[in-house]
């Protein structure tokens, strides 16, 4: 540890410019980016405060559900909650005036020790919860120091990781027995904790099927409804580099039997619109954050706006849900279910492994090779009966799991 410790203080001056050449791309809150280093933007509640990191967009909506199990069960707490991305800050952003000054949002510090320090010092947070595969040395190792308790929620170990961390064992950095509690996201996962900790692992299921609904405009729905009227149409959401070829691929597979077919494309990321409008080269297509709207001629429609998801998913019965065509690990099926929108998925999806294979055994989701994806799509598009039928077996399959925040809540306290 004091090894990580006098490393992390040496690279503190290229960790700094690299924060600030991340500012540049726009890729941090340059007004913000005190925060970076330890510095509060805000000013402190005189409440106990509860800390809880969750570091991008997935991580953080299935944290909102563990919020507010926590304010629910702790009314005398304040909540200071972290992320790392501009997109989940945005998110949170947007949520935070539901919960009447008792939510503070800060982006997490570097963990550099002395920036650690000034951190926990200031806010002392009796309570801690990291979210996933978020294990910051200095963090845990002064977090401990000060006495306060710390949780790892839906803790996901990949191959790799544990590989890194078995070797880290045998060196003496025991970082997980610092833990109180550790909540698997998986069995897989819960396996591999067990081989690095004595701690005892907890397996309830995975916090991202208790993901509160996602919001949407009512207004907007009913314009995009006007625009498209009675064409057939598509969604492709949160997906990621190389799979936009694919999407493009399928919609023009589909035009020979839809010739005015509409496809909606949602990347996960949307500043990384340009790269896929290059993509589009000749294909007729309107920008949702230019102001464009759908009109005869659109056959592509760019959703490449921020937090919206829940609008298209209300709007589409069906979506193909990217990061899983590529080993990325698939996205939150239990998102669109919950909005009534059928699931198709490519195989990648070893984040959510638990979660799809409970779906499959019911028949309530599709897994799909990526020349099958415009096949499943046309039947969908054809046979009604086949899809509503599609949309109540998954409706029903996600009744069945368990309320995890409330359990994880209750096991803490």
């Amino acid at each position: 540890m004091i090894f990580y410790r006098i490393i992390s203080i040496l690279i503190l001056p290229f960790l700094t410019l690299y924060i600030f050449y991340r500012a540049l791309k726009g890729k941090e809150n340059y007004h913000r980016i005190k925060e970076r280093f330890g510095f509060s933007s805000q000013k402190k509640p005189q409440k106990e405060m509860v800390w809880i990191h969750a570091v991008s967009v997935g991580e953080t909506n299935s944290s909102l559900v563990l919020l507010d199990e926590l304010l629910k069960s702790l009314p005398e707490i304040s909540i200071i909650f972290t992320t790392t991305t501009l997109t989940s800050a945005t998110i949170l952003a947007n949520k935070i005036q539901n919960y009447n000054g008792r939510v503070i949002h800060q982006f997490l510090p570097l963990d550099s020790y002395f920036i650690v320090k000034k951190f926990l010092n200031f806010w002392q947070p009796k309570k801690i919860f990291f979210v996933e595969s978020e294990i910051w040395p200095n963090f845990i190792y002064e977090a401990k120091k000060a006495r306060a308790s710390m949780v790892l929620v839906n803790g996901r170990m990949s191959e790799k990781s544990f590989s890194r961390w078995l070797f880290a064992k045998k060196i003496g950095f025991n970082i997980f027995d610092f833990f109180t509690f550790i909540f698997a996201q998986s069995n897989d996962d819960k396996n591999r904790f067990s081989q690095l900790t004595a701690q005892e692992i907890i397996f309830y299921g995975n916090l991202k099927s208790q993901a509160l609904n996602l919001k949407f405009d009512e207004k907007e729905l009913e314009k995009l409804e006007s625009q498209i009227n009675e064409r057939p149409f598509w969604l492709a959401s949160s997906t990621h580099k190389g799979e936009e070829e694919i999407i493009i691929a399928a919609h023009k597979e589909l035009q020979k039997e839809f010739p005015n077919i509409l496809t909606i494309l949602v990347p996960r990321h949307p500043n990384r619109a340009a790269e896929i409008k290059n993509l589009l080269a000749g294909i007729n297509f309107s920008q949702r954050s230019a102001g464009q709207i759908i009109n005869n001629q659109t056959a592509i429609y760019l959703a490449d706006s921020l937090g919206e998801l829940g609008l298209f998913y209300t709007l589409s019965d069906f979506a193909f849900i990217g990061g899983s065509l590529q080993k990325l690990g698939g996205h939150n099926p239990f998102e669109a279910i919950k909005l009534n929108c059928a699931v198709i998925s490519g195989k990648y999806v070893f984040n959510f492994a638990e979660i799809y294979e409970k779906l499959l055994t019911k028949n309530a989701c599709l897994i799909v090779e990526t020349n099958e994806l415009p096949k499943v799509i046309s039947n969908f598009l054809k046979d009604k009966k086949l899809l509503q039928s599609q949309i109540e077996r998954a409706a029903k399959a996600i009744d069945d799991f368990d309320d995890i925040a409330k359990k994880i809540v209750d096991k803490v306290l």
